[in-house]
């Protein structure tokens, strides 16, 4: 009887400590991904129609921050990046 209460106390003891070393190691966790850059786009015109931007729908390119009026011009621009980052110089 006393082997299985010392038993339990010592799992319950390890439980703790375990949990207790798992606790503020925010570094373990993994990242959430960020979705939007913290740089302001490059452009005010969407590279791909010529219409106003929207600067919530952006794309990194060559190190800019490239903006879209549209998430469908993002697509078009990934089939030839080139051609439209042409169009930012």
């Amino acid at each position: 009887m006393k082997l299985a209460i010392v038993a339990g106390i010592v799992v319950i003891g390890l439980g703790g400590y375990a949990s207790a070393q798992m606790e503020g190691h925010a570094h373990d966790k993994p990242k959430a991904a960020t979705t939007q850059p913290t740089t302001k786009p490059a452009n005010t015109k969407c590279p791909v129609s010529g219409d106003p931007i929207d600067p919530e729908v952006t794309i990194v390119q060559d190190g800019k921050t490239v903006a879209f009026c549209c998430k469908g011009c993002i697509d078009d621009f990934k089939k030839d990046p080139a051609k439209y980052m042409a169009k930012l110089k």
